[in-house]
């Protein structure tokens, strides 16, 4: 079983839970940074779902601390970044307003039943359209912020819809 809305603590890195083509189970992957879009343009991009992080807990001044996972998405084709991969934080909630629950709402291509649980394993390779904006953080760094998201096509998502050998 995957990742379901039950956190633990963790670390930020760049490994992600993704779909072994040859094995068609989940397994951990670690990506480098030169793997990563340097810049995720603005805007909607058709992207795939490819995996999770672990959750990890995030403290901040203004906020205290929350549990998150970091998403990674791939542009899909019909973009100029095709092909090109990044990730976005979400807290571990899924709640009528949170942003987590709307992303998956648009992977699942329905919206959630009250008290259903959400396995990431399920959703991995599922289509949508993501919206992004790049702000700059605190430390002078540009992030890619998620803004909103929907179904790639009305209904359920297709499934691995990657044939690249290297996801």
């Amino acid at each position: 079983m995957g990742l379901t809305i039950s956190a633990t603590s963790g670390t930020i890195d760049n490994a992600f839970n993704v779909r072994n083509p040859k094995t068609n189970e989940i397994e951990a992957q670690t990506f480098s940074a030169s793997q990563f879009l340097e810049e995720v343009e603005d805007g909607e991009k058709p992207v795939a779902f490819l995996g999770y992080s672990e959750p990890f807990d995030l403290t901040s001044e203004q906020y205290g601390t929350s549990t998150m996972v970091r998403l990674l998405f791939q542009v899909g084709d019909g973009h100029d970044q095709a092909g090109g991969l990044f990730s976005t934080m979400f807290g571990m909630k899924l709640g009528p307003k949170a942003r987590l629950r709307e992303v998956v709402v648009a992977m699942l291509g329905r919206d959630l039943k009250p008290g259903e649980e959400v396995d990431f394993d399920d959703l991995v390779g599922a289509r949508l359209i993501v919206s992004t904006k790049s702000e700059l953080n605190g430390k002078g760094t540009v992030i890619t912020k998620y803004v909103s998201s929907r179904p790639a096509k009305k209904g359920a998502p297709k499934k691995d819809i990657w044939q690249d050998e290297k996801y």
